[in-house]
């Protein structure tokens, strides 16, 4: 081996990694090169000339893993060795193979500087070997017609390559020879194993050094190797923490030894390092070589064997492996070196083929999977080759055995399949071996041994052997000296030779005078040999105490499917652990006939367990947990998958294809909701099985047994068939619907809780028990209702067949359900005979009058009569009765004592009540109110039919009609400058034909506009509701001078008004178009105002009707007008600044509604044409004055007064709901009688040209309020 260089670094705790060329790989299963024949599915297409260089690849079946698509690619593979040649750029090139440098390095030795340039090697020593050993784990595969060229086992992986720093035949005792070997520390291998781990090696290949014993024939004597490693920190602690798990959460690599080339029956040490720390094993591999014969292969008997290592060692290729050395060349060398490399390069491939897997896992399957060498498959480990040789055809097709619990995370979206027979007879033999082992230690251990209890031993077996050789010297008491030596036991061994060969020589031999010096034994020997001794007890002891810890669960293979992917076994499964499903998917088969595993499974929530097969299968073990169970059927959909186990999973079961058959009474988990698909089968096999829930379109198979469905609770709908003779049982509070034909089956359903729906053809007989509820529109056979079962035939409305006889028992319940607007209700039909032992008549639904209801016709006859009837309404109008013919039950109501108008508290509610009174009896509105139960509820319900929105539609109206005769009198006012006048500038023509703005009393023609807003609302009396009303509009007018003292003028203008009714879910509006005349002249102090206006008005309404539960939504559209005269006189006053005039103002307003009907439904309404008259008077003051504010010159201006209204107050409209004979007065809110008027507004003039006035006015009566805005704005240009 050779070492590493020297070369300056800062001083660091660990290995630096130095990345000498940018990581560039091909694709696995691509091409290695243009032109290479490999070919995905062609596994002989591997096998050229290069890839014949190294026989290894052929040994191992390398060319199945590159047919798969497994090259190595992506993972991260190491060597510690004696560097490698960078001068083999096209081999091993730096774009993959990285140059791993130390703070330790020393430049001795080395084939590789930081930057990757070629150092002297004229001391290289044994520096090739290196290079030899990264070229069989990932030399390229480049094609290269060259003299022995080959490629690595994974030939597109990533190698990270560290130096030792000694040549490959240093001591790999604790020490390393630090005499000969300075820089090949403990230091140097924890920088480099701890730099591969921080670079992300996944595998690390230790083909270096030579163990200082020779002899490993026993265990003793690999004990005695071990025994070197206790002494004192070495190498061997720096590879063992580099298998652990790291602080960044990262796996422990796994680390990969040579079994050493001594011909001996154990490894040394290192390669049996996990018999002293079981702890390592999982990241341990021990590998020996195989060379070839013409007839196959055979372990080299130059090589030392597995021995005790065997349950962590392969074999591999190792007898001249063709592979890289320096200067580019090639050469063949031997040695448990060269089969390392090939079982690392293996691991690599492995782990690519399972990115999913960790590092121990992809070990167990590079174990697991090795084969004899004759190629047959390895059951268990042997002492000469381990596992066996590694065969990588094998490998692809994941583990051969599970070594321990095995949990296995899947990300979601991916999937794998198994395809090896995974068993377990490794442990198995293990644990017979192990037991033995137990009974061997136990007699030679008793426990461990404190190293300071040897200490006063030895140091008296010192002085013991110093007073025999005195005694031998002086002539003393030689017999008692040498008793009292022997007795002591580390001294004995020392006497017990000496004596030997005293007595051989004897006094006088010329060796006689030797003797003496031979009993002076180093006190450093002595209690190296007293802590060895002590150690070996320890070691044992630990082994013991290990070997104790260990369960029955040890020595059983397990499989924990975690991760949301999907993984499929194959393969003839024995392992004897427990199958979990944590995430995802765990299935047996492909849709094929293999497949299957021997051991109990538990699925978790949200976890599934699929059993695939197109064969007969039966699967004996118990499933549990609350995942799901899926059965195939198969490719073909012909598969019979028996469960026999003790099953209480709790997750769903997906029949989807084939037959799910039970196989034990607790077969079918009754804790499971079942779904059969369409073509799929249940099949009960003659058990008596319980389930959660069934749904689905298969088949069900009853046969002699009883299936008892729906103690989950749960409501399912199943449209499959049954079949058999034996039982159905509905359980559970859910419903069950069934609608299928299941005509064949001829056992009893029994409903024993909740609801079955049959909406098919369910065969058999029928018993609904206490408890149960049979209804739904199909056919049952002869039906028994017990005490407290119930039959409510239809799902809505509907009828149920029984094909055959009925029989009600005393306490039993019949439930209709009559439709209220026609004459239909649930029936049941008996093609047989009905006996009624007693029982109850349920009614729910409306009745309509006079109609008759058939609940229950019977061909063959109705015998005896029900106990109870019962309606779920307390009908206010109505008195239903049952009644029998010879063969029907029905039911009819009539109209009782209580009118409609009886119960009605207001005026509007009497109107209506007499109006459904004199209706006829198919007036859908009656049908409505005939199912009404409560006085209360009548009253609502007169009130949602009146249309009461119509007459209080004519108070707004009347009322908004104000504001036309409000501006042309106010307009009047203002032309004569009277008190509470606008002071707004008009707009007039001069006799050039121009415009131009000027004061309102201006004596031209003038024409203005006003904008108006207005809100009101009038509060309920008792009989009609609160009417909320608003409008916004705007006037036009214009007037002239006509003589000397009269002015005449025109208005008109559009209004559009809103009115609502929330407590009759009413609302509407009117569009107004407004047309008037007007005058008016002064007296001296006297003004006399006059005028008359036309409005018509497009009126629109909504409203919802409700009543028992029905609604209907109504409109109308109706025209509508309004004529209106009226007159003022005032006189004006003078008080200082401010200008008076009393007034006294009268109007009649006559408004005319059109007849107009509703569109609706049944509550749609008919209203004639009506007309009401109102006059109105009223007194009051007026007051105005001038004021400055600052610049601009403004008028404050007011009014007061009292209006009183006479005439129709309340407006009515006559209506009739549909079959009505005659019409009612609906009665609306009332205009208000008396009222306080109140007008408060300002006039600013900003300019001569632009002036704004806003004014306010309110009108406040006991029960009415309204409010206004007025505003005018007047701009001349």
């Amino acid at each position: 081996m050779t070492r590493s260089p020297k070369f300056k670094r800062r001083a660091v705790a660990r290995a630096a990694v130095c990345v000498l060329g940018s990581m560039l790989a091909t694709a696995a299963g691509a091409q290695a090169y243009p032109g290479d024949p490999g070919m995905i599915g062609n596994p002989a297409s591997w096998r050229t000339k290069e890839f014949l260089a190294d026989w290894g690849l052929g040994a191992m079946k390398t060319e199945y893993a590159y047919a798969a698509g497994f090259t190595g690619k992506g993972v991260k593979l190491g060597v510690i060795d004696s560097g490698f040649d960078v001068r083999h750029a096209r081999e091993l090139p730096l774009t993959r193979f990285t140059a791993l440098v130390t703070a330790t390095s020393n430049g001795a030795y080395s084939q590789f500087a930081a930057d990757g340039s070629v150092l002297n090697s004229n001391n290289v020593g044994y520096g090739f070997h290196g290079t030899h050993v990264s070229g069989t784990v990932g030399a390229s595969r480049d094609g290269q017609d060259i003299k022995n060229n080959m490629h690595g086992v994974a030939f597109n992986a990533d190698v990270f390559v560290g130096n030792t720093n000694a040549p490959d035949a240093l001591s790999s005792g604790a020490g390393l020879s630090p005499q000969a070997h300075p820089h090949a520390t403990t230091e140097n291998f924890r920088n480099l194993y701890q730099g591969m781990r921080d670079a992300g090696v996944r595998v690390i290949n230790n083909s270096w050094g030579n163990p200082e014993r020779s002899n490993f024939g026993t265990l003793q004597a690999v004990t005695a190797d071990y025994m070197q490693y206790l002494r004192g920190p070495s190498w061997v602690d720096a590879a063992i923490d580099a298998t652990k798990p790291q602080a960044d959460g990262k796996e422990g690599v796994i680390q990969v030894f040579a079994a050493d080339n001594q011909d001996q029956a154990n490894p040394a040490a290192r390669g049996a390092l996990p018999y002293f720390r079981p702890d390592v094993e999982g990241h341990w591999l021990t590998v020996t070589g195989v060379s070839q014969t013409r007839t196959g292969y055979q372990q080299n008997s130059s090589l030392n064997k597995c021995g005790i290592a065997k349950y962590w060692c392969v074999a591999t290729p190792g007898t001249s492996i063709m592979s890289t050395v320096f200067d580019g060349a090639y050469a063949a060398y031997s040695g448990t070196s060269m089969a390392a490399p090939h079982a690392t390069g293996a691991l690599g491939i492995i782990m690519e083929r399972f990115p999913y897997m960790t590092n121990e896992q992809a070990l167990q399957v590079l174990l697991t999977t090795a084969t004899k060498l004759d190629g047959t498959r390895q059951a268990a480990p042997d002492e000469v080759i381990g596992w066996g040789l590694v065969n990588l055809e094998n490998a692809m097709k994941g583990p051969g055995q599970l070594l321990k619990r095995t949990v296995i995370d899947m990300p979601g979206g991916t999937a794998d399949t198994w395809r090896n027979d995974i068993s377990e007879t490794g442990l198995v033999q293990r644990k017979q071996e192990e037991a033995a082992e137990i009974a061997r230690l136990g007699a030679l251990v008793t426990g461990p041994i404190a190293l300071d209890t040897f200490k006063p031993l030895g140091q008296e077996a010192v002085a013991l052997l110093q007073a025999l050789r005195t005694a031998m010297l002086s002539g003393g008491d030689y017999a008692d000296a040498l008793a009292a030596a022997k007795a002591n036991p580390l001294a004995a061994n020392t006497v017990v030779l000496f004596e030997s060969y005293r007595q051989l020589i004897g006094p006088g031999h010329p060796l006689w005078a030797e003797l003496p010096p031979y009993l002076v034994v180093p006190v450093d020997d002595i209690m190296t040999a007293v802590e060895d001794r002590a150690r070996t007890v320890n070691v044992d002891w630990e082994r013991l105490t290990h070997l104790r810890s260990k369960t029955d669960e040890d020595y059983r293979g397990s499989l924990v499917k975690a991760g949301a992917g999907r993984l499929v076994l194959t393969g003839t499964n024995t392992y004897s652990g427990d199958t979990r499903i944590q995430a995802g998917e765990l299935a047996l088969g492909e849709g094929g006939t293999t497949g299957s595993i021997t051991s109990h499974v538990a699925i978790d929530a949200g976890a599934s367990f699929a059993i695939d097969r197109g064969d007969a299968y039966d699967f004996t073990y118990n499933i549990t947990g609350a995942g799901d169970l899926r059965t195939t059927g198969g490719t073909t959909g012909e598969g019979v998958t028996t469960l026999s186990g003790a099953n209480s999973y709790s997750g769903a079961t997906w029949v989807q294809g084939g037959t799910l058959r039970a196989g034990s009474a607790t077969g079918l988990s009754n804790a499971s909701a079942f779904t059969v698909a369409g073509k799929a089968k249940l099949d009960l096999n003659g058990f008596d099985a319980t389930i959660g829930s069934l749904a689905g379109a298969g088949d069900v198979a009853v046969g002699a047994g009883t299936l008892t469905t729906g103690g989950n609770d749960r409501s399912t709908q199943f449209a499959g068939r049954f079949s058999g003779s034996g039982g159905l049982v509905k359980a559970g509070a859910g419903s069950f619907e069934l609608t299928g034909d299941s005509g064949a089956f001829t056992g009893r359903t029994s409903v024993a809780q909740g609801m079955l729906s049959v909406n098919g053809t369910l065969g058999g007989t029928m018993a609904v028990l206490s408890g149960g509820r049979l209804q739904g529109t199909g056919t049952v056979g002869s039906t028994t209702v017990a005490t407290g079962g119930v039959v409510a035939p239809g799902n809505s409305i509907g009828t149920l067949h029984v094909a055959g006889h009925a029989r009600f028992a005393p306490g039993s319940t019949f439930e209709a359900e009559l439709s209220g607007t026609d004459a239909q209700a649930d029936r049941l039909d008996v093609s047989g005979h009905a006996t009624l032992d007693g029982g109850t008549v349920r009614v729910l639904g409306g009745y309509v009058l006079g109609a008759r209801y058939t609940l229950l016709n019977a061909e063959g006859g109705v015998s005896g009569t029900f106990a109870d009837f019962s309606v779920a309404k307390d009908y206010l109008f109505l008195s239903p009765k049952l009644g029998y013919t010879a063969t029907q039950v029905y039911t009819e109501a009539m109209r009782n004592n209580v009118s409609f108008a009886s119960v009605a508290q207001s005026g509007n509610q009497r109107a209506m009540g007499a109006n459904l009174d004199g209706a006829v009896a198919w007036s859908p509105a009656l049908a409505a109110a005939l199912q009404l139960e409560s006085v209360p509820a009548a009253r609502a319900a007169f009130d949602s039919l009146s249309g009461e929105v119509h007459a209080s539609a004519k108070t707004a109206l009347i009322e908004d009609s104000r504001f036309v005769r409000e501006a042309a009198l106010e307009r009047l006012r203002a032309s004569a400058g009277t008190a509470g006048a606008s002071t707004a500038p008009v707009k007039i023509n001069d006799g050039a034909g121009q415009s131009h703005m000027a004061a309102p009393t201006t004596g031209e023609t003038v024409f203005w506009s006003q904008a108006l807003h207005s809100t009101g609302r009038a509060r309920g009396d008792g009989n009609a509701a609160r009417l909320d009303r608003s409008v916004d509009g705007l006037l036009m007018g214009g007037d002239a001078r006509v003589g000397d003292n009269v002015r005449l003028g025109v208005t008109g203008g559009y209004s559009r008004s809103k009115f609502d009714v929330d407590a009759r879910s009413s609302s509407g509006d009117a569009t107004t178009y407004h047309l008037g005349l007007y005058g008016g002249t002064t007296l001296g102090s006297w003004a006399l105002r006059a005028g008359a206006a036309y409005a018509r008005h497009d009126v629109d309404t909504t409203r919802q009707a409700r009543v028992a539960g029905l609604a209907d939504s109504l409109k109308s559209n109706h025209d509508a007008s309004t004529t209106q005269v009226f007159g003022e006189v005032g006189y004006s006053l003078a008080a200082g600044d401010v200008a008076l005039e009393p007034f006294a103002n009268l109007a009649h307003v006559t408004l005319h509604t059109d007849a107009f009907s509703e569109r609706g439904t049944w509550a749609a309404l008919q209203a004639r044409s009506s007309s009401a008259n109102v006059g109105l008077s009223t007194l009051g003051l007026r007051a105005s004055t001038a004021v400055r504010l600052g610049n601009v010159d403004a008028t404050l201006k007011g009014m007061v007064g009292w209006r009183r209204a006479y005439g129709d107050l309340t407006p009515f409209t006559s209506v009739a709901l549909p079959g009505a004979t005659g019409f009612s007065d609906i009665a609306g809110v009332a205009v208000a009688k008396n009222a306080a008027v109140l007008q408060l507004g300002m006039d600013f003039a900003f300019s001569p040209r632009a002036t704004f006035g806003v004014s306010y006015g309110g009108q406040f009566g006991g029960k009415a309020r309204d409010q206004s805005v007025k505003a005018n704005l007047n701009v001349s240009f």
